[in-house]
């Protein structure tokens, strides 16, 4: 991180220890998450790096550390990568909207709620054969 970065965790505030504290924890936060992506994500330095700045950047502004929400910008590629070296048997992704959830669950055995087979499975990409997933898409409209 840049020196720029982690000025505003550095800077000394008299006698305040609270939140001399407070940044210390934020701190720690931070060297948390990057061990947890290095070692558990494999990014790539570049991206570890973005994460690291953008973090440093969205904690000093948080006032509330009970729960912290951080979104991070990852190259496409690496998400491709990871997917590829992982080879999950179940994925399960959620859109929420105004007024609207979908469910899209992706699993290599066959669910319990599926009698017989319709159709067959689908793979991830066309380029080579891969791990085949079943399919199945949950939406839920509130009405007003």
């Amino acid at each position: 991180a840049s020196k720029e970065a982690v000025d505003p965790y550095l800077a000394t505030t008299g006698n305040n220890f609270s939140h001399s504290l407070s940044l210390i924890k934020r701190l720690h936060m931070i060297v948390e998450l990057a061990f947890a992506c290095q070692t558990y994500l494999s990014l790539p330095s570049v991206s570890i790096k973005t994460l690291i700045h953008s973090a440093l950047l969205d904690l000093k502004e948080k006032t509330d550390l009970d729960k912290v929400e951080l979104d991070f910008l990852i190259n496409t590629s690496d998400v491709k990568k990871q997917l590829e070296s992982g080879q999950p048997g179940f994925w399960q992704i959620r859109y929420t909207s105004k007024g609207m959830t979908s469910v899209l669950q992706l699993q290599t055995d066959r669910p319990e709620e599926i009698e017989q087979l319709v159709s067959a499975p689908v793979g991830l990409s066309d380029e080579e054969p891969e791990t085949e997933y079943f399919l199945l898409r949950h939406t839920e409209i509130l009405q007003p």
